[in-house]
């Protein structure tokens, strides 16, 4: 046995390119620490922590919220 046999069929990757409402998307549902983030190419770049993904994603609509008001 190889440890590719062990891989989840429904392994969360994130791309380059994926924004941060795909990855939150993705991650629905997601059970695990991190995410692998690979580059177009292939390679792994790093693992984004899920606490950063959402981190993130809670920053964003703090500040969307803070324009709203400042509109209002």
């Amino acid at each position: 046995m190889r440890l590719r046999d062990l891989v989840a069929p429904d392994l969360v990757i994130f791309g380059e390119r994926t924004t941060l409402l795909e990855a939150m998307e993705r991650m629905r549902g997601f059970t695990g620490g991190a995410v692998p983030l690979v580059a177009d190419d292939g390679r792994l770049l790093g693992v984004v922590p899920e606490g950063a993904v959402i981190g993130a994603y809670l920053d964003e609509i703090r500040s969307l919220r803070q324009e709203e008001n400042a509109g209002a």
